[in-house]
């Protein structure tokens, strides 16, 4: 059972009245209470039929040449230094992306089954927003990845990692992961992992 704690969960809430009209969110948790992975999936799978029913009254993440970047979903709180939006780019894939400072899309360690941080790269299981992060788009300072719609997880020996410096090191574990693909702008609808900033909340 995998553990997901409340400040992502208020980010989903605060994304249901902010972005698609009345949404009914199927499980609520309260404070310090761990939850399933299957119930937070039932909250995402909620918001994201809201956002597709109400397309044209969404709320949208717009850059600083006031430019869609993608539609609004929610916050994560974390602190002043780390709280994100969470968007959903025009082919339903989801990325977090600072609003202030550097404006990019959120960074993640990319591992690989090689020893030089070559060929086929993965992503931890653990490494998403919510259930997981099928269907994501993450940034690394080797590129823009995603992990494609439907992937699923599997036990994987990892060999070296990109961390979120862009530093190439070995590693030598099994761990569940997702497989990660370079990013395809056709599939993800994201051309590019920056932005001039600030992200601010605004309509279509």
């Amino acid at each position: 059972m995998k553990k997901y704690f409340l400040p992502l969960l208020l980010g989903l809430t605060l994304a249901s009245t902010a972005s698609a009209g009345t949404v009914t969110i199927p499980n609520t948790f309260t404070s310090g209470q761990p939850a399933i992975a299957s119930q937070v999936n039932e909250n995402f799978d909620a918001v994201k039929f809201a956002i597709d029913s109400n397309s044209s009254n969404l709320a949208v993440l717009k850059d600083g040449n006031n430019s869609t970047i993608g539609s609004f979903v929610g916050v994560v709180f974390g602190n002043s230094a780390n709280a994100r939006f969470i968007g959903l780019s025009s082919t339903n894939y989801l990325f977090s992306v600072f609003p202030s400072g550097e404006v990019y899309v959120e960074n993640k360690p990319i591992y690989f089954s090689s020893t030089d941080c070559t060929g086929q790269g993965y992503v931890s299981s653990d490494d998403g927003i919510g259930g997981g992060p099928s269907q994501r788009v993450f940034s690394n300072p080797l590129g823009l990845y995603y992990v494609p719609a439907g992937n699923v997880v599997s036990t994987t020996f990892r060999k070296s990692v990109s961390n979120t410096l862009g530093i190439c090191s070995q590693v030598s574990q099994s761990a569940p992961m997702y497989q990660v693909m370079p990013n395809d702008p056709v599939i993800t609808g994201m051309s590019s992992g920056t932005f001039t900033g600030p992200i601010t909340i605004g309509h279509q």
